[in-house]
């Protein structure tokens, strides 16, 4: 009789500690479940998968209140034109829930043709009729659209000037924010022309390129400075140091001055 009082005193207990470690686990869970965080899709090619920049801005945000959720529907070479139709891009802004969607058009917006080794960039038609029809989906979905600006080739800077009128015009025509990662990466040649931002083919981006990129997307997105973030976010995907303290917080830097002018106003992400 008393071996089975004192088996039942310790099932009991066993049940009571069980239950304890559920709901405690429980509870763990669906705190971290209920993390807010801005959800953001990136639409583009090479401009945003190389060196894994939207792993490079999540890692930058992965302090905020609101850290950064960022997924990629990417091809190399790939047009707004392309996803559309492939639609891949377009399934996605439906079936998921995005606080914004970023559509990175192609470098030359479109063209191939290169003369004396210099790519031509192509009249916008394409880019604006297709910018147009995700603009409509997106903001269906409930999301915002946002413009990655992207920047001149490295043996072409003159194109910079085509390529910010022709963002700001789609952008201001659909009432959407452009995010000027080309003004930026222009600023910080212009003031630093030691710096390296485009690989060797000058067109993609070395480290420090994908580095400010994401800096200028943070910036844009929290519509606060970058500066004095750590310097952790600048290992790429492949593990190597995009850049040295000093340039790490010159690109910083660079980003908020770009960015800072045309978000002063405006409420920061809440």
């Amino acid at each position: 009789m008393k071996f089975d009082k004192l088996a039942f005193r310790l099932t009991a207990c066993c049940v009571v500690f069980i239950l304890f470690l559920s709901i405690n686990a429980s509870n763990s869970f669906s705190l971290k479940a209920a993390q807010p965080t801005i959800r953001v899709l990136f639409i583009g090619n090479s401009y945003t998968f190389v060196n894994n920049m939207p792993k490079i801005l999540m890692n930058l945000a992965a302090q905020e209140t609101k850290p950064i959720e960022a997924v990629s529907i990417t091809k190399g070479g790939a047009t707004l034109k392309q996803h559309w139709l492939e639609g891949k891009a377009l399934a996605a802004i439906r079936s998921g829930t995005w606080d914004y969607v970023v559509l990175q058009e192609h470098s030359t917006l479109g063209s191939t043709l290169v003369v004396n080794n210099v790519a031509q960039l192509n009249a916008p038609d394409d880019f604006y009729t297709y910018a147009r029809l995700f603009d409509q989906e997106i903001k269906k979905s409930g999301a915002k659209t946002l413009f990655f600006l992207t920047w001149a080739r490295q043996n072409s800077p003159q194109n910079q000037a085509v390529l910010n009128n022709t963002y700001l015009t789609i952008a201001n025509e659909l009432h959407d924010e452009v995010v000027p990662v080309g003004m930026a990466w222009a600023d910080a040649l212009k003031t630093r022309p030691d710096l390296i931002l485009h690989q060797k083919d000058m067109s993609h981006p070395d480290p420090d390129g994908s580095y400010l990129a994401a800096c200028v997307f943070f910036a844009q997105l929290y519509h606060k400075s970058p500066v004095g973030l750590t310097i952790a976010p600048l290992s790429t995907s492949a593990g190597s140091l995009a850049s040295s303290k000093r340039d790490a917080l010159f690109l910083q830097q660079i980003a908020w001055q770009v960015v800072g002018q045309q978000v002063k106003n405006v409420n920061p992400v809440s």
